[in-house]
């Protein structure tokens, strides 16, 4: 696709002048992002699948340290001689006014008696503004049924559409994020404060940005809450009512299931919902019981 308006052209100069990813960042991706095996014949010959080296120990281990490398490994039980692995790794940053989530495809290919083989790609860029606009870089995909990352490796980076069917293709959950990052100033403002909590970083720095109440809840340390909107984004207009009056009352909804199913009940059997004594159990479990 190519770029039309003026946000778009700005990220697109901007993506050609990001660094590559660093020998650093390499080696942290190499490391984190898969479980590291060795194998065990019967003769007690151990082979490190991440280096290759091989050494006698005849002790039934589940776990051990290679003498050559360093590197803890675990039993890998099956007679495969080969594996093959793929994840993803996530580095986040900064350019101008804009934040950067850039997500690498690490492919881990290992054989006995080998060292492994690691290649890593840059698949996606998710750019966005202070206000929360949003726009996908990515790599051609496959046409497949079954996979939505079958990425074309000899493409390059172009912009692509958004919607409702595409966001679960960007919207990454990596395995794992680079721990040294850049965030613009809003996020900052907003919160921010470096975990991610399982969430795509995408969403959550989106939601931080453009969603004032979440913002709320995860200042006010609301975690269960948020993150139970975050999955279920149409449920915080029906309940942001009763949310605000335990949020005045400084109470820590721990179940946010439980608790939003309790609120449904008060209001079917026609009790004052709004009511603190009732919005506020001490015990969740033993007044969503009496409810029933």
């Amino acid at each position: 696709m190519k770029p039309k308006t003026k946000l778009q052209m700005e990220i697109v100069n901007g993506s050609r002048k990001l660094a590559p990813v660093s020998e650093a960042q390499k080696r942290y991706a190499y490391k984190h992002c898969f479980v590291h095996y060795f194998k065990r014949d019967a003769k007690g010959n151990c082979f490190c699948l991440d280096c290759g080296h091989t050494w006698r120990d005849k002790e039934d281990k589940k776990n051990c340290k290679c003498p050559h490398c360093g590197m803890n490994l675990k039993l890998e039980n099956s007679r495969k001689r080969t594996a093959v692995y793929k994840e993803y790794f996530c580095v986040i940053t900064t350019y101008k006014q804009y934040q950067v989530i850039r997500f690498f495809m690490v492919d881990c290919r290992l054989k006995k008696g080998s060292p492994a083989n690691y290649f890593i790609i840059e698949a996606v860029q998710c750019w966005m503004n202070k206000e929360g606009k949003t726009e996908t870089l990515s790599l051609l995909r496959g046409m497949s049924i079954f996979y939505y990352d079958a990425w074309i490796y000899g493409s390059s980076l172009e912009l692509r559409k958004r919607n409702v069917h595409h966001d679960r293709i960007y919207d990454i959950c990596p395995a794992v994020i680079y721990p040294r990052m850049k965030v613009i100033p809003e996020l900052t403002r907003n919160g921010f404060k470096g975990a991610f909590y399982d969430i795509c970083p995408s969403s959550f720095f989106m939601t931080l940005l453009t969603d004032n109440r979440m913002e709320i809840l995860y200042k006010a340390g609301q975690m269960n809450l948020f993150l139970r909107f975050l999955e279920r984004k149409y449920g915080i207009d029906k309940y942001w009512t009763y949310v605000k009056i335990c949020l005045r009352h400084d109470y820590v909804i721990h179940d946010a299931v439980l608790w939003l199913d309790y609120v449904d009940m008060l209001i079917e059997n026609k009790l004052d919902a709004r009511n603190p004594h009732y919005l506020c159990p001490l015990n969740v479990e033993e007044a969503h019981d009496w409810v029933m």
